[in-house]
C-alpha cells in the first residue's frame, strides 16, 4: 500500500501539506477511496481551490504480487472559492454516468462557453490523466506557489512511476 500512498503523497505535498489516507489497507470487492480530509485546499499565492481523491482497489497479483493496487478512478477539480467548479478530470468507470472514458468538466467557474452548448455538462474526452499531470498545471498554468523545492524533478519521479506500472493509457515516451 505503501508504494501507492507514499508518492502520490510526495506530488501531493508539492502544493499542500493535507495528508492522502486510504479508506481502508484491506482487499474489498469495491472500490477504496485516497483523498484527505483537508480538501478543498486553498492554493497559496491564488483564489483558486482544488481537489485529489483517487479510488482504487486492491487485488491479488500472483505474477508480481500476492497483491497490488490498481486504480478504479478519480477526481481532480479547481473551484472558486464559492465552490464553483472552474475544471475537473474525472474518471469514474463503476459511476451511473454514460460516460465511462477519462474525460473533462469545464464548470460554470471557469465563465466560457455558450448557455445553448450547456458546456457545463460536457464530458470532453483525455487520455488518462495523472495527479502528478494535474498538480504540475496548477502550478504552472494556474500559478500556485510550490510548497517545497525540487517540485518539477518530484513530479517527474512519481509520474515516471505511475506510467511504468500504469496497465492502460500508457503515455509513449
Amino acid at each position: 500500500m505503501q508504494n501507492y500512498v507514499g508518492p502520490l503523497q510526495q506530488a501531493l505535498s508539492c502544493v499542500s501539506k493535507a495528508v492522502l489516507r486510504p479508506s481502508s489497507h484491506e482487499p474489498s470487492q469495491n472500490p477504496l477511496v485516497l483523498s484527505s480530509e483537508q480538501m478543498p485546499e486553498r492554493l497559496v499565492n491564488t483564489d483558486l481551490y482544488f481537489t485529489v481523491a483517487q479510488w482504487f482497489s486492491i487485488i491479488e497479483d500472483s505474477k508480481n504480487g500476492p497483491w497490488r493496487v490498481t486504480t478504479a478512478g478519480y477526481k481532480y477539480t479547481m473551484e472558486t472559492e464559492n465552490g464553483e467548479e472552474i475544471l475537473g478530470y474525472h474518471w469514474h468507470p463503476k459511476a451511473l454516468s454514460p460516460f465511462k472514458e477519462p474525460h473533462l468538466h469545464l464548470g460554470s467557474g471557469a465563465k466560457i462557453g455558450r448557455a445553448e452548448l450547456e458546456t457545463t455538462k460536457a464530458h470532453l474526452p483525455t487520455g488518462r490523466v495523472s495527479m502528478e499531470d494535474f498538480i504540475q498545471l496548477l502550478i504552472e498554468v494556474f500559478s500556485a506557489h510550490p510548497k517545497r523545492r525540487g517540485w518539477k524533478a518530484a513530479l517527474q519521479k512519481t509520474g515516471s512511476a505511475f506510467w511504468k506500472y500504469a496497465s492502460w493509457g500508457r503515455r509513449k515516451t
